[in-house]
Order: structure tokens, then C-alpha cells, then sequence
């Protein structure tokens, strides 16, 4: 939401509607969204995240 609210603050959309309160309100209706709303906070200390295999950077084109 908050990349959303930087990008196109509240400027009004093609519908009419402001563009993140019209965003949050669509979010907000529709249970599915809340879900993903939820993991972009759900932030992970680097030092817990596991080590990618070599095949898996490799394929994921991660340069070292």
C-alpha cells in the first residue's frame, strides 16, 4: 500500500475513485487480499534466511 500511495498518492483514477483508497477498499473487501497485504510486512532477519544451494543461484541467475 505504501508504494502504491507514493507512486500514485491520491490522485484520482480512470474509474473516478482515488487510486489507494480505491486500492485499500478493493483489498479490504476481498478476503484473499488481506492475506498477501499481510506477508509484504512480514519481513525475516537475513541472518535466519537459509543459504541458497549452487544450482538454485545458479538458476535464479544470482551473481557472486
Amino acid at each position: 500500500m505504501n508504494m502504491v500511495h507514493r507512486i500514485i498518492g491520491t490522485r484520482i483514477g480512470t474509474g473516478g475513485s482515488t487510486g489507494k483508497d480505491y486500492l485499500r477498499a478493493a483489498a479490504d473487501k476481498h478476503y484473499i487480499f488481506k492475506d498477501i497485504a499481510r506477508l509484504t510486512s512480514f519481513l525475516i532477519e537475513r541472518k535466519r534466511l537459509p543459504e541458497l544451494g549452487v544450482e538454485m543461484e545458479r538458476r535464479l541467475g544470482f551473481l557472486i
